[in-house]
C-alpha cells in the first residue's frame, strides 16, 4: 500500500480522530481536576484559619471537618462589608454568616453600578460582590469590586452563596 492511500483510508482518518477526541478528553478531564484541586485547597487554608478560631461543634465528631457543602466558593464573595483595613482591604459578611478578608491591588477595578470609582468609595454596610483569586492565607485578591444595592431580606435568610 502506498502511503497516499493509508492517510486517505477511512480506518487511518478514524484513528485521528479517536487519538484527537481522546487528547480534548484528556485535557477537559486535566482542567476539572486542577479547578477541584485548587478549590479544595482554598478550603483547607481557609477553614484551617477558621474553624480553628470558631469551631464547627454542631458536627459529629468535633470542629474543624469539612462536610461537602461546606466549601466556600474560592473566586469570589459577596456580602456586606463589615470593616476596612486600610485603603487596600476590608472584610466582609456573605449570605452563610462568613467572614471573608478581600484584598484590593493597583489592577482591581471598583465599580459603582457601571461607573468606575477608587477603593476609598468602598465603605462599611456597603454590599458588594467581588470576583478574584484566592490566596495561600484564605484572603480573596480582587480583580473586581462591584458596590450594588442591598438585596431584599428575604433574599438573606433564604440564600446562601453555595447556591449563587
Amino acid at each position: 500500500m502506498s502511503a497516499k492511500k493509508i492517510f486517505e483510508s477511512k480506518w487511518f482518518i478514524g484513528s485521528v480522530f479517536a487519538a484527537g477526541a481522546i487528547i480534548i478528553l484528556s485535557a477537559v478531564f486535566q482542567w476539572g481536576e486542577f479547578a477541584g484541586y485548587r478549590r479544595a485547597g482554598m478550603a483547607e487554608r481557609w477553614g484551617n484559619s477558621y474553624y480553628r478560631t470558631f469551631g464547627r461543634h454542631d458536627i459529629p465528631g468535633g470542629s474543624g471537618r469539612f462536610l461537602m457543602d461546606d466549601f466556600p466558593n474560592t473566586n469570589g464573595a459577596l456580602g456586606k462589608v463589615l470593616k476596612l483595613n486600610g485603603t487596600s482591604s476590608f472584610m466582609i459578611e456573605g449570605l452563610d454568616n462568613t467572614e471573608r478578608m478581600v484584598v484590593a491591588g493597583e489592577d482591581t477595578v471598583v465599580r459603582r453600578f457601571r461607573n468606575t470609582v477608587s477603593m476609598d468609595d468602598v465603605q462599611p454596610d456597603d454590599f458588594v460582590v467581588v470576583i478574584g483569586e484566592p490566596e495561600a492565607n484564605g484572603a480573596i485578591r480582587a480583580k473586581l469590586i462591584r458596590i450594588v444595592p442591598e438585596p431584599p431580606e428575604f433574599f438573606w435568610q433564604s440564600t446562601t452563596t453555595k447556591n449563587l
